[in-house]
C-alpha cells in the first residue's frame, strides 16, 4: 500500500520530498524538521516540535539522539547564531531491515536557520 506524498516547502518555493524505489514500496530517503518556538509570548519557555515526512524521518530522532552527528550540530549552531527560536532540516537515507521496514541512516543537515518571532 502506498501513501500520499508529503512535502516540506519553503517560502522560496524549494520543496523537499522523499524518493521511492522503482516499485514504489519503500522510501529511499526521508526528512526530519526540528522546530523550536516560544511556548507563550514573552516567556522564556520553549516548545520543541519534531516532524518527519514519513516513518523513517520520525525515527531519525532516535538516531540523532543516540549517535549525535557532532560536526553537523556544530554547523547548525553556527547557522542559528545563538537565536532562541530556530528550525533545522535534516535529510536521511534509509536502509531496510530483513522485513523490509525502512530505518534512517546517514543524517545530513540541509539547513539551520534562526526564526524571528515577534
Amino acid at each position: 500500500r502506498t501513501s500520499l506524498a508529503h512535502l516540506f516547502c519553503e517560502r522560496s518555493a524549494s520543496c523537499y520530498a522523499s524518493k521511492r524505489d522503482a516499485e514504489g514500496t519503500r522510501y529511499l530517503d526521508d526528512y526530519l524538521l526540528v522546530t523550536v518556538l516560544p511556548r507563550r509570548k514573552g516567556e522564556p519557555q520553549r516548545t520543541l516540535v519534531l516532524a518527519g515526512l514519513h516513518g523513517p524521518g520520525t525515527r531519525a530522532i532516535d538516531l540523532i539522539l543516540r549517535e549525535p552527528p557532532v560536526a553537523m550540530l556544530k554547523k547548525a549552531a553556527r547557522q542559528i547564531g545563538g537565536a532562541p527560536y530556530y528550525q533545522m532540516l535534516w535529510h536521511l537515507d534509509t536502509t531496510p531491515d530483513r522485513r523490509g521496514e525502512c530505518f534512517p541512516c546517514l543524517p545530513e543537515l540541509i539547513e539551520a536557520r534562526a526564526l524571528d518571532i515577534e
